[in-house]
């Protein structure tokens, strides 16, 4: 049960290119508009936020909600058009019944705007939209 209000999503490469779109320096800041999920028992008002680095040389990323981490594999797909996508590996998520979550992601071209999907272990289905911008690295 949750009011999602903001999901973030950085992607950071860490080396070489991937799938001939993303180079090493690339780092793209996306924020989805706002989702509403509720069970049965209601909603619960929650800020979700998420945070995702790519590794392009391990073929791996790290994902965040909340205070909780998780490392993944990445299946990785680029299609004719120019886009992107990746998808998380099924993990526990601490408060959902069923616990798992598989995520996938999608880089649209021209990189300003992107999709996040969940796909939950009770059949529930969200999608996000996102809007992304350049995003400058951390020191």
């Amino acid at each position: 049960m949750m009011l999602r209000t903001v999901a973030v999503i950085a992607v950071l490469v860490v080396s070489g290119s991937w799938a001939g779109g993303v180079t090493a320096a690339d780092r793209l800041s996306c924020r989805s508009a706002s989702m509403v999920e509720c069970r049965a028992a209601g909603c619960e008002r929650q800020d979700m936020h998420s945070d995702l680095t790519v590794d392009s040389g391990r073929k791996s990323i790290r994902y965040c909600a909340g205070a909780d981490c998780f490392d993944a594999r990445v299946a990785l797909v680029k299609a004719e058009d120019g886009s992107v996508s990746f998808a998380f590996d099924a993990r526990s998520e601490p408060g959902r019944r069923g616990g798992r979550v598989d995520r996938l992601v999608t880089l649209h071209p021209g990189g300003k705007t992107a999709t996040i999907g969940a796909f939950l272990a009770d059949g529930t289905v969200l999608f996000s939209p996102m809007e992304c911008r350049a995003a400058e690295l951390d020191q």
